[in-house]
């Protein structure tokens, strides 16, 4: 059914709500008459067909037109620890293009997947933007915590000794 059929319903419930008994029931007679309103069953016209030189973009889906979904392998580790960061397009225009930004000073990388290494203990928040042939763009931010050996064991609550080997953490 047509979006405007719920609407008018809706607002006939609404109004419905609002009762008007007669002064002999005891009750006290509403002060402003209920309005009536009537409601059509017809269903709405289909819209118009694009107009570019005239676009509202009312006959377009609402929601974004590029949209990228991000992941990483870590989120928390002890330096020097290697993440692997990895973007894909959800919708919009081939080719898509990502630039990676890491927080920490390195220079951007491009991509779908980069591996960067973070070797300085702190909070970062690196992001991909994406980019679509139309030049739409998208962004995913993630936050990433350095810390060090011993405050990861605690927080893993792992023997540090047993890590001792090992520069970064393995799955």
């Amino acid at each position: 059914m047509a979006i405007g059929y719920w609407f008018a319903i809706g607002v006939a419930v609404l109004a419905g709500c609002h009762r008007s008994e007669s002064p002999g029931s005891g009750a006290r007679p509403s002060p402003s008459p209920v309005p009536t309103i009537e409601v059509s069953s017809r269903q709405a016209a289909p819209p118009a067909a694009d107009d570019a030189a005239n676009d509202n973009d009312d006959d377009k889906p609402m929601g974004p037109e590029f949209e990228i979904d991000a992941d990483a392998n870590w989120y928390l580790g002890f330096p020097p620890m290697t993440v692997t960061f990895t973007a894909k397009a959800l919708n919009g225009a081939p080719p898509f293009t990502y630039t990676w930004h890491f927080a920490d000073g390195s220079p951007d990388g491009t991509g779908e997947w980069i591996e960067h290494t973070y070797v300085e203990l702190g909070a970062y928040q690196p992001f991909v933007e994406g980019k679509d042939a139309n030049g739409e763009l998208s962004q995913v931010s993630f936050f990433v915590r350095v810390v060090t050996l011993e405050d990861w064991a605690r927080i893993k609550e792992v023997d540090p000794a047993l890590l001792r080997a090992t520069p970064s953490p393995t799955p």
